[in-house]
Order: structure tokens, then C-alpha cells, then sequence
């Protein structure tokens, strides 16, 4: 079994199986969600970074194998990670930001904490069978990620790298995942700063 400990073989051969799991036609469609994304930079009140292209080809990739009936996003931003998930039902928070609009399938969640969030969705029963944090979780959210959780969900992070709130996110959860295996950015997917735990049975 792998260990995931850091990039290595390991970590590259699971980005391999991920990226061979890569739909026809999506490089055309993330390079159109990207273009058309960037306008909505204008709506933001805290005008941060977005997620790369190598980044939204992994995250559709991962939802092409696990197929995710729900998801749930922590920062929305403009969008490119959101429409690059691919679920029945994707929900996504920003804390500083309203630069998406709510779609069929979408729904979103303008200047909200995680914390808020996810205190909605477990009144209204929602149970994501994939996590993308590309925000820093807030005290006490383990238990609600934990308490929404599907059985076999998949927690995806940006920003692992050096203390970043992805390693901060990753420091968090993973204690409350025991059977989880950690998969750090290599091989084909060195140029993010992504990581994932991943169901040890799932792979």
C-alpha cells in the first residue's frame, strides 16, 4: 500500500491514474472556464490568486474516477475551481468575495466562513463524497467536515506548500482520517501546490 508520505514514486503514480482518467474535450472546456473567469476579477473585494490549469485538470480528473454525487468548495474566488469540479450538486463558500453566480447544481455562498457553511449543509442533510479547500478552515471545522463526510469522501487541498493554509488544512484533518492516504503535487501535477487524501480501500 502506498504511503503518500511526500512526492516520490508513490504520489507520481497516483497523479498518473488520476490524469488517465481525463474526459474528452476538457482541455478546450477549462481553457474556456479560465478565459471566461478572469472578467469577474472586477466583482472581487479581495482580489487574490486562482488556481492554475494543471490544478482544474486534476481536480475534473479526480471527480472523472471517483464521480462525486456532491461536492463541497472552501473559496470560490472567481470561479475556475468550482466549474472545474464535477458533481450532481457542488456548494461553495468565499468569506471575502461574491464573484459567482448560482447555477442549476450550484449553489453558492458569498461572504460566508466555512464554519457557516457547513453548519447550513449538515441542517439540510448534505453528505459530499469530495472536499476541495483552496481557504483556510476556521476552529472547530474539523467536526463539521468530519460530520458531513460521505462514507469514502475525498479532501483535496491547494496551497501544500511551506506553512500555507494547505498544509495548515492538511495538519487539521488528518489526524480525524486514520485510513486516508496523503498524496502530495508530483510528477505530472509538480507545477500545483496540491494534495489529497485519498481512502486507502479506494485505491
Amino acid at each position: 500500500m502506498a504511503t503518500g508520505a511526500g512526492p516520490g514514486v508513490d504520489s507520481n503514480a497516483f497523479w498518473l491514474k488520476v490524469l488517465s482518467h481525463m474526459p474528452n474535450g476538457v482541455k478546450g472546456e477549462l481553457a474556456d472556464i479560465m478565459v471566461r473567469a478572469e472578467p469577474l476579477r472586477a466583482k472581487a473585494k479581495y482580489n487574490t490568486g486562482s488556481i492554475n490549469y494543471t490544478t482544474a485538470l486534476a481536480l475534473r480528473c479526480l471527480c472523472q474516477w471517483f464521480t462525486p454525487r456532491t461536492a463541497i468548495e472552501v473559496g470560490t474566488f472567481i470561479g475556475v475551481s468550482t466549474r472545474a469540479l464535477q458533481a450532481r450538486d457542488i456548494y461553495t463558500c468565499d468569506a471575502s468575495n461574491d464573484c459567482l453566480s448560482p447555477g442549476p447544481g450550484l449553489t453558492v455562498h458569498p461572504y460566508t466562513t466555512s464554519t457557516e457553511m457547513f453548519n447550513r449543509l449538515l441542517t439540510q442533510g448534505v453528505l459530499p463524497n469530495i472536499f476541495f479547500f483552496d481557504g483556510r478552515l476556521g476552529t472547530g471545522d474539523v467536526p463539521l467536515v468530519i460530520a458531513l463526510s460521505a462514507p469514502g469522501c475525498v479532501y483535496v487541498f491547494d496551497d501544500y506548500n511551506e506553512e500555507h493554509k494547505g498544509v495548515k488544512n492538511v495538519q487539521a484533518l488528518r489526524p480525524a482520517l486514520p485510513n486516508h492516504v496523503l498524496f502530495l503535487a508530483a510528477g505530472p501535477v509538480s507545477d500545483t501546490t496540491l494534495a489529497a487524501l485519498v481512502p486507502a480501500d479506494l485505491l
